[in-house]
């Protein structure tokens, strides 16, 4: 039954579209046209148009051509456009809850967002929107957000009296107040101008927003703390949603459903190439150790939570990310050779950098580590693993494959983690054996914890 849906969707909605007049509404994006998000809003229009026949036509415009974040959500309450799509911290100003989605360092990684994101409980906590005039639609991939300054961040110290720009979210104020900066929300169309004119010393977003906006032209430094994974919600006034017949909102919805699908391909292709771009744009991309900004946000995750009324789904989230190891064992891989060399793999479908070496060309494969960890099959299923999974790996010289392996051992529960090296046969005792040491010494540290 389950396969006849799709089929009989657009079969309804092409019949709904032979007859009466054209539905035409409008669709507010804030990125340029360059950025993925506008790509995706494009997409989104495009399947609307498709599923219906052309019973409703959805009108793109971007780069605030309409409106900003806050402008644009008011505009989908009261009907004055469709749709658009806009950050989980700017919907606070509807349903304060929602900057729960802002708490620092809450997922565990990427792997561990998606996961929540598709959970009944997330689908339970947008649930109050609707009362406000908003139904989510689909969720737009963000990335995570990281920090650009006039003056370099390695630690929370660094931070101390700078003015940082944030959306206006109360959370994202309060994480920058916990890192020792000021959070002063500035419009996004006037981020460009204020870290120009000094009116902020830095800002934080993804990759594709520095690149697309060119914040590199008016910052020196990148540093890449991961501090925030907030996404974005392509959402649909109540009004305009509840004028459609059965049909045309399952044509609707099942849109939004192939535009998340298409957004999370684009997002990774786009980042991925953005951070690479990044590298020869500013003065420094700095890698910090992230414990350090982690200990400094804790009582505020748990203090917000509370002051959210949002308690029960933060511990949800904080629990379940116990189930997605993945990335704690690339961050202490990370630390145990941090200094070792020059040359840095970046994880293609993590997005950030996770196994520093030796060489500057990569041409074979080291084995490094067996990690025995009994992390489960479930676990390893859950980040995208199967069997062997290749990674590619972003060099400064370009793309090889493999330059990361990461596979389950069915005899052996764990991971068999590979890297590349210039000269196999060349690689150094001492390295290894600093990697391997290292490695589980860093391990059996993070378990007891």
């Amino acid at each position: 039954m389950r396969k006849l849906f799709i089929p009989a969707v657009l079969a309804a909605a092409l019949s709904a579209g032979s007859a009466g007049a054209q539905i035409v509404t409008k669709l507010s994006g804030i990125q340029p046209l360059e950025h993925p998000s506008s790509y995706a809003e494009k997409f989104f229009a495009e399947q609307v148009s498709i599923l219906t026949n052309g019973a409703i036509k959805v009108e793109n415009y971007h780069n605030t051509q309409l409106g900003d974040a806050v402008a644009n959500v008011q505009s989908v309450r009261n009907g004055t456009i469709g749709f658009t799509v806009v950050s989980a911290s700017n919907l606070n100003q509807v349903v304060p809850a929602m900057d729960m989605l802002s708490l620092p360092f809450i997922f565990k990684n990427e792997a561990h967002f998606w996961w929540y994101l598709a959970q009944p409980e997330a689908e339970n906590f947008v649930k109050p929107l609707e009362a406000k005039g908003i139904k989510k639609i689909a969720y737009i991939d963000s990335g995570s957000r990281n920090l650009f300054t006039q003056k370099a961040v390695r630690t929370p110290a660094d931070m101390k009296g700078q003015k940082i720009r944030v959306m206006a979210s109360p959370v994202m104020v309060k994480t920058m107040e916990a890192l020792g900066a000021t959070g002063v929300p500035v419009a996004w169309a006037e981020l460009y101008t204020a870290l120009q004119t000094g009116v902020v010393d830095g800002a934080e977003n993804n990759h594709p927003s520095v690149v697309a906006k060119k914040f590199y032209e008016v910052s020196k430094y990148y540093t890449l703390d991961e501090h925030m994974r907030i996404p974005d919600l392509l959402v649909v006034s109540t009004k305009f949603y509840d004028s459609l017949n059965d049909q045309q909102k399952a044509a609707v919805m099942q849109a939004g459903a192939l535009t998340q699908a298409y957004m999370r391909g684009a997002w990774k292709i786009s980042e991925n190439k953005d951070l690479a771009e990044l590298k020869s744009k500013f003065t420094q991309i700095i890698e910090p150790n992230k414990q350090p900004f982690m200990d400094a946000v804790k009582p505020l995750v748990l203090a917000e939570a509370k002051r959210l009324d949002v308690e029960k789904t933060v511990n949800f989230i904080l629990d379940s990310g116990k189930k997605f190891p993945i990335n704690s064992i690339a961050e202490v891989v990370t630390h145990a050779v941090r200094g070792v060399a020059d040359l840095t793999c970046h994880v293609a479908d993590q997005g950030h950098e996770a196994l520093p070496l030796e060489g500057d060309q990569v041409t074979g494969l080291a084995l490094v580590a067996l990690v025995q960890q009994d992390l489960g099959k479930e676990a390893f299923m859950a980040q995208g693993g199967g069997g062997t999974d290749q990674r590619s790996c972003l060099l400064q010289g370009g793309f090889m494959e493999p330059g990361i392996q990461m596979g389950f051992n069915e005899q052996a529960p764990g991971f068999v983690i590979a890297i590349g090296h210039q000269d196999v046969r060349g690689l150094r005792v001492e390295l290894r054996e600093r990697l391997l040491v290292g490695f589980i010494f860093a391990l059996l540290h993070r378990l007891l914890e």
